[in-house]
Formats: structure tokens, sequence, C-alpha cells
């Protein structure tokens, strides 16, 4: 899922910018995998075009990331939030690095849609979970709060997907 030089983010003098370029990486590769799963299903037309449209939403947050950028540089940090950075950094660990590859691990060998379905479900919610987490060391942050309002959608849409089986 990740390569090493993802993983390496996470690895010694952690900080709010790291997090930040974490971000970036979790919505291009969540677009490259929602693409490679809209061609693996295109014979089935609510996936495909579910896929699809997800795969151009999250191309839409990394830019929205790479906007955070700029407020992850501004951001003055303070004892109290080192909790919360620690506490990102345990987030992104256990959700989109762990062993078994985290969030969306071995989703392109799976064959029944309600496991893929339910797999990218998993990924969303993680990739919420950590924004929000995000957002306690930020700050208030308007492009933050859409892109997590977005992410709550995201969850929507594959929960309507499912129910639809």
């Amino acid at each position: 899922m990740f390569d090493m030089r993802d993983r390496a983010l996470l690895l010694g003098g952690w900080n709010l910018r790291k997090a930040v370029e974490l971000a970036i990486v979790i919505e291009d590769m969540g677009a490259e995998r929602y693409r490679r799963l809209s061609r693996k299903w295109e014979a089935t037309e609510n996936l495909r075009a579910l896929f699809a449209k997800l795969a151009d939403e999250e191309l839409g947050h990394c830019e929205g990331a790479r906007a955070l950028l700029d407020e992850a540089a501004a951001h003055r940090s303070d004892p109290a939030s080192e909790l919360d950075e620690d506490c990102l950094k345990a987030i992104a660990h256990d959700h989109l690095f762990a062993e078994d590859g985290g969030a969306l691990g071995g989703i392109e060998s799976l064959a029944g849609e309600q496991q893929v379905l339910e797999k990218i479900l998993k990924f969303e919610n993680a990739t919420l979970h950590f924004y929000r987490g995000l957002r306690d060391v930020l700050g208030p942050s308007s492009t933050l709060d859409r892109m997590i309002a977005e992410e709550k959608r995201h969850a929507v849409e594959i929960m309507r997907a499912m129910g639809e089986r």
C-alpha cells in the first residue's frame, strides 16, 4: 500500500508538517486505488461509478491537503498539543501502516463486492479519524473542515452502496 518513503514519514522527527505530508500521500494513494477499482469493476455500473467519483474527489483532497501545508507552517505548537500530535502518529500507524497493509491492504485481490466495500469503508473511516486528529492539532481550518465533511459523505455513500446488495 505505502512504500518505504511514505512509511518514513512516521519515523523519527514526527511533526505537524509530516502529518500533513502524510495526508497528501493518503489522498493520492486513495485516488490511485479507486481508479484501479473503477477499472476492475467496470462491468458493475454502480461500483464503477462510485469508485470513479471517489477517485476524482480524492484528487481534490490532495489539493486541500497541499493547502494545509501553509497552515501547518504557520502553526505554533504548544505543549498541550504534543499529546494530540502523538495520537495522530498512532492513528496513522495503526490504521494506515499496519502490518496487514493498513486499511486498503489486499483490496485488489478481493473478489466479492461486499468485501471490497467493507474495506474501502474502513479506509474512509481511518482517513476521517486521521483528519479529525489533524484538526485537533492544527486548530480551526475551513479547508480541513471541508475535507472532513467530504470524507463523512464518502462513508455514507459507501454504506448506501453496501445496502444495495
